[in-house]
């Protein structure tokens, strides 16, 4: 067992009752859209995050034993959170959202810059 593993155990009631608050609220309906278009822009964008952080840590693996390990965590990351951000997409339509005009631009986060995947 991790130490996530732990956490998990620990706090699982409490997990599960934030989870059936979300699920049964009345407004659900209403908001899961657009919680699903905010992962989805994450989703999107993650990639291009974790891959400049990949390439850091390679122009730092020479002289940190710390970035020289990251490389290798994040070039198998990278592989398995690709096409996540197509599965939200995916789950856009299967609620109704027209995907087309819903994530033409990333969420306007209150003027904090938000990365640009492509």
């Amino acid at each position: 067992m991790n130490a996530l593993d732990g956490v998990i155990r620990r706090e699982r009631v409490w997990l599960d009752l934030v989870t059936m608050r979300f699920a049964t609220h009345p407004g659900l309906r209403r908001v899961f859209p657009e919680y699903l278009i905010g992962v989805y822009h994450a989703m999107h964008t993650a990639g291009a995050v974790m891959e400049a952080a990949r390439q850091r840590s390679l122009a730092l693996s020479s002289e940190c034993a710390v970035a020289a390990q990251l490389v290798e965590y994040w070039t198998r990351h990278i592989e398995d959170e690709a096409g996540h951000d197509q599965w939200l997409r995916e789950d856009l339509v299967a609620v109704g959202v027209d995907t087309a005009s819903a994530l033409a631009a990333p969420p306007s986060l209150g003027g904090v810059p938000w990365w640009e995947a492509d």
